[in-house]
C-alpha cells in the first residue's frame, strides 16, 4: 500500500497520464486541471530540481476558461 497524504489522482489534461499531485511534479493550472511535467515542459516550462519548483511557467491560455 502506497503512503500518501491524499488518494486523490488527477489526469493530464492533455494527455491523460494518472498523477497524484502530492508525489508527482505537476504544473496545477486550476483545481481541478493539472499538466504533467513533460506536457508543461513542451509548452515552455521550467522546472528547478534544486529549487523544488516551477521557475517558468508554461504557456496555458489556452486551457483556462474564463469565469463569467
Amino acid at each position: 500500500m502506497r503512503d500518501s497524504s491524499s488518494d486523490e489522482l488527477t489526469e493530464c489534461e492533455l494527455c491523460e497520464v494518472v498523477l497524484d499531485p502530492d508525489v508527482d511534479r505537476v504544473f496545477r493550472i486550476s483545481d481541478d486541471l493539472v499538466l504533467c511535467p513533460s506536457c508543461a515542459s513542451q509548452r515552455g516550462g521550467v522546472y528547478d530540481e534544486e529549487r523544488d519548483s516551477w521557475v517558468r511557467f508554461p504557456e496555458v491560455a489556452d486551457l483556462v476558461v474564463a469565469e463569467p
